[in-house]
């Protein structure tokens, strides 16, 4: 059958109805798109987030305990040094929390190879301030003040 030779409304019908399906491929279309936009939003949510609220904690933790390091060397108090000693600890306690929740999070070879080196530095930053938490008890205040200047920070 001819175009020319249909009827004006039959035209007009057919005209209507190509413009009718082209309207629903469209919105199939966007509900598919608002749907991955929706998937990833989540996937931000519930992973990324997640992953940024443990690096704070970490952050935070690390920053704490070079403050509380400081104010270590120059307490002269012992009943201060125990305060600093329990702050400290609830903050090393946070930061192992963190880098365990962490790790199943990471996922990207790059990630995982930056988390190990985050462990293997926190392991020798543990070691340097108990070396010089031991000064400092010994007495040996300056050579304590010494080696953190020189390993621990």
């Amino acid at each position: 059958m001819n175009m020319q030779n249909m009827k004006l409304s039959t035209r007009l019908a057919a005209a209507f109805g190509a413009v009718m399906v082209l309207l629903v491929v469209v919105a199939v279309l966007g509900i598919r798109g608002m749907a991955q936009v929706n998937e990833r939003t989540e996937e931000i949510v519930t992973k990324e987030l997640r992953k940024i609220e443990l690096a704070m904690q970490l952050s935070d933790g690390a920053r704490g305990n070079a403050r509380r390091t400081l104010e270590l060397l120059v307490t002269q108090s012992a009943e201060q040094t125990a305060r600093i000693k329990e702050r400290i600890a609830f903050n090393r306690g946070r930061v192992t929390e963190a880098m365990e929740a962490l790790g199943p999070l990471v996922v990207t070879d790059e990630g995982k190879a930056l988390l190990g080196r985050m462990r293997e530095v926190r392991a020798e930053y543990v070691k340097s301030f108990e070396r010089s938490g031991s000064l400092v008890a010994a007495g040996k205040r300056d050579e304590a003040v010494s080696m953190v200047n020189a390993e621990t920070m």
